[in-house]
């Protein structure tokens, strides 16, 4: 058997659940809680499908005819929260 601190790890902030803190547990919950939330976030824009229009793009496209660049950006508000 090894040390639990060591298989978890020392900096993790979930360390705090082999504490007896309530406010250890209650920050090592909403860290969980967080990740979990975030990760839901990318799963639900995420697709299988290679044909649909999920690729990455440039934000600004500048045609070589002219000096006017176009906003081609779809970024909501949650998206520059996250």
């Amino acid at each position: 058997p090894g040390d639990e601190h060591d298989a978890i790890g020392r900096e993790s902030v979930y360390s705090f659940f082999l504490s007896s803190s309530v406010t250890g547990w209650i920050l090592a919950i909403l860290a969980l809680v967080a990740q979990g939330f975030c990760f839901s976030f990318f799963i639900g824009g995420s697709t299988l499908e290679l044909d649909s229009d999920k690729d990455w793009i440039y934000k600004f496209v500048c045609p070589r005819d002219t000096d006017d660049c176009r906003n081609t950006s779809d970024v909501e508000l949650t998206g520059w929260i996250y």
